[in-house]
């Protein structure tokens, strides 16, 4: 297994799947490099991949109620990730993402991933089962698993709540009871 795919499989989104899902993410994945203040990407930009901290330092915003203040909500640095969610329902980005220092990551296209879905159902699976667990942990909601391959759709599900969660915390206003 090449450094790529280590590095993929220390990433906590992808830990549970397989050698081989690893492998096959690892190569239809590329490495991509920011400088101090550069933008990944914006708020309300089309979805188009996620990205895993290799090394170097993310932080992400979203703007404020006014619509004139940038608020920073989070950081993810080595082994973290951002942009999970357009992997999967395609929704414009929720937040801004920019690197606080110099930063290498691996990109893994929207497309390139869907394709993967499609050809190896064991990724669908071990994402459910994943973003199921951040569902849980996060929100204290308890997701089943589907007796079949999850959907791309049944993935999107799962991040519509995760999406909302995250947008009740930017906000500061509590969460709804289940």
């Amino acid at each position: 297994m090449n450094q790529r795919s280590l590095s993929l499989w220390e990433c906590p989104l992808f830990s549970d799947l397989s050698e081989g899902d690893i492998i096959a993410i690892a190569q239809n994945s590329e490495s991509r490099k920011f400088e101090a203040d550069d933008e990944l990407f914006k708020e309300g930009d089309e979805a188009d991949g996620i990205y895993v901290v290799l090394s170097g330092q993310l932080k992400f915003s979203v703007i404020s109620d006014n619509g004139h203040t940038r608020r920073t909500i989070g950081d993810a640095g080595p082994g973290e990730y951002v942009g999970e969610f357009s992997l999967l329902d395609g929704q414009p980005r929720s937040a801004s993402v920019n690197a606080t220092r110099p930063t290498e990551t691996i990109f893994i296209s929207a497309k390139a991933f869907a394709v993967l879905l499609n050809l190896r159902p064991s990724v669908a699976v071990g994402m459910h089962g994943k973003l199921a667990s951040i569902v849980r942990k996060r929100t204290g909601r308890v997701i089943t698993t589907p007796k079949n391959v999850p959907t791309r759709q049944e993935l999107g599900e799962l991040t519509l709540i995760l999406r909302e969660y995250n947008n009740r915390i930017a906000a500061k206003t509590p969460p709804p009871r289940f």
